[in-house]
């Protein structure tokens, strides 16, 4: 009947409609996903070029509210590494978030940067106290560590808990390093880790010199260096363990 056929034929429809909307929106999924892959690979290849020493090097990726506020805190932090430089300063430790924190340590208390308001009040006591900061790290999520020739502090209870055992493992702690995953702390006789990406932690062990600082990311980049010699990577996964130097 006529009325048989309409109620076929809606059905058909709907069903072309869904499928159209899907493949529309797998498509624009893609698209979207190519999309923020090539702006990441855009920003990291600049970061490359400034851990490298170009630190005329500009982040420009401005497509999106997002991109545009990374681009303009990495570049305000490298513009703070070198005015400090220019005017002599020791820099003693950088961390940076792709989520927007950052802080710059220098000389013996001297910060600066975008920093979590519980991290600010603590470092402000420790430069109040003329406490010399050694180490500063600042995760994505908002969870901090520093350590300085006194103290050492960690707003997540896990990463204190960790900074406790690496000291009692392995003596004075010189930095620390932490994720939303996991945490690096290298001490004077050697580097304590927990859930940290396994080729991070291949090259700790592989280093033939003492790390005084190890600063990576979850995805398996990462910076090793004694404060002469450095190692670098590109990236990769996995986790677990501790180790002696």
């Amino acid at each position: 009947s006529y009325l048989s056929y309409v109620d076929t034929m809606m059905k058909f429809l709907l069903i072309v409609e869904l499928v159209i909307f899907t493949v529309l929106f797998f498509t624009v999924r893609l698209v979207l996903k190519r999309s923020v892959i090539r702006k990441i690979n855009a920003v990291n290849a600049s970061l490359t070029k400034i851990t490298d020493g170009d630190l005329d090097e500009k982040v420009e990726v401005r497509d999106t509210c997002e991109f545009d506020a990374l681009s303009s805190d990495i570049n305000a932090t490298v513009d703070k590494l070198k005015e400090y430089n220019k005017e002599g300063h020791r820099i003693t430790d950088v961390t940076v978030t792709d989520s927007g924190w950052w802080c710059i340590v220098w000389g013996d208390n001297g910060y600066w940067g975008l920093m979590p308001d519980t991290m600010k009040e603590v470092m402000s006591q420790y430069n109040h106290d003329h406490e010399t900061i050694l180490s500063v790290s600042i995760c994505e999520n908002g969870n901090f560590a520093i350590v300085t020739n006194k103290h050492f502090y960690a707003s997540h209870e896990t990463d204190n808990s960790n900074m406790q055992k690496a000291l009692d493992k392995f003596g004075a702690i010189y930095s620390v390093s932490i994720t939303n995953k996991g945490i690096v702390v290298c001490c004077e006789n050697g580097v304590y880790y927990q859930n940290i990406p396994s080729n991070v932690e291949e090259a700790i062990k592989e280093q033939t010199f003492r790390p005084r600082f190890v600063k990576y990311t979850d995805s398996g980049t990462y910076r090793i260096t004694d404060g002469d010699k450095i190692a670098r990577s590109e990236e990769r996964f996995s986790r677990n363990a501790e180790t002696d130097l």
